[in-house]
């Protein structure tokens, strides 16, 4: 009789840790899900595409570009917007500034990138633009 105690016990607890431990481990807990919630959507925001001559002798040579911004906020997004004519302007400046040999090495797109991204952040109250992405390039 004692025997069968000690193995009923011992069934007992082993079923408990076994369901405690699938409780816990293997079934489709909540937290998970909780801190995917809690993560921010990123926001993207699409420029008008830019074409602009180079600053090359002659200047017969033009430079197209397509730009998508990804900004920390919607907020910021709607600041773009407004001051589009501003941020066009600023990047248009650059951009015409430049000549092919500024361009055609990945270092100069590098370069590139993240003079625009500062000439658009100098134009917003707060900055916000955390990554620039070049969708289309194309020198002529």
């Amino acid at each position: 009789m004692k025997k069968l105690i000690i193995i009923g016990g011992l069934v007992v607890v082993l079923a408990g840790g076994g369901f405690a431990g699938w409780k816990f481990f293997l079934s489709g807990d909540k937290e998970p899900k909780k801190e995917a919630a809690l993560v921010e959507k990123k926001v993207f925001h699409e420029l008008d595409p830019f074409l602009v001559n180079l600053a090359d002798p002659g200047g017969k040579r033009y430079l197209k570009a397509s730009i998508k911004l990804e900004v920390s906020a919607a907020e910021i997004a709607t600041e773009i917007t407004e001051k589009s004519f501003q941020i066009r302007d600023a990047i248009l400046m650059y951009l015409s500034s430049l000549e092919v040999d500024d361009v055609t090495l990945p270092t100069g797109k590098m370069t590139l990138k993240r003079e625009i991204m500062n000439r658009i952040n100098q134009a917003l109250k707060n900055g916000g633009v955390t990554n620039i992405y070049v969708t289309e390039f194309l020198i002529q």
